[in-house]
């Protein structure tokens, strides 16, 4: 009879080392799992205000743009145009207005910063009195030949840097103009009048 208790200690002794062990790993995952959920939703909350699902629009407007928002300069001709960059849509976003970069290197486009008042290329949203923005643009083709320049804008949030495509280049401030040094004198001393 003894030895049967023996026999029966040592099952019980082993059938509850195993379910402690089955336990004890049993309340690890669990742990692991609601650790790892938590961790999630504190993520989710966080960057919730970051998630934008849609596309961002905008409407370039110009009585010298045609349908298509191009110019055409003149051969070494010089052209300032006025630009209406128009956010349509419902939150403030950052813009980039570009021009196709395939064009001569003797060509030049610009703007105007002394107009831009945003000071950090941001629109409001179009529930805003201030949803749009009017941009001087100056072009300088010094070649002998007509150049026709696309323009274009790229908008997206203001945390992230913009991105354009490979055939955009973003539109810079006229050198001669970042200096406030000299107004009225050009690109290769063309006489650019404001």
């Amino acid at each position: 009879m003894k030895e049967r208790i023996k026999r029966f200690n040592k099952r019980i002794n082993i059938k509850t080392s195993y379910l402690v062990g089955l336990s004890t790993l049993s309340l690890i995952l669990v742990c692991v799992f609601f650790s790892y959920a938590i961790f999630n939703i504190k993520i989710e909350k966080s960057g919730a205000l970051n998630i934008v699902t849609a596309n961002l629009y905008y409407k370039i407007e110009s009585t010298d743009l045609d349908a298509n928002n191009q110019i055409i300069i003149q051969p070494k001709g010089t052209k300032q145009i006025e630009v209406r960059i128009t956010n349509l849509n419902s939150v403030k976003t950052a813009y980039n207005l570009w021009y196709k970069s395939n064009i001569p290197n003797n060509v030049q486009v610009t703007y105007d910063p002394v107009n831009d008042t945003s000071k950090g290329d941001m629109i409001d949203a179009y529930t805003s009195t201030n949803n749009s923005k009017l941009i001087k643009v100056i072009l300088v083709n010094d070649n002998t030949t007509a150049v026709t320049i696309s323009l274009g804008v790229r908008g997206g949030l203001f945390s992230k840097p913009l991105a354009l495509e490979k055939t955009e280049s973003a539109i810079p401030v006229a050198p001669f103009l970042k200096d406030a040094l000299v107004t009225n004198l050009g690109v290769n001393g063309t006489v650019y009048e404001p």
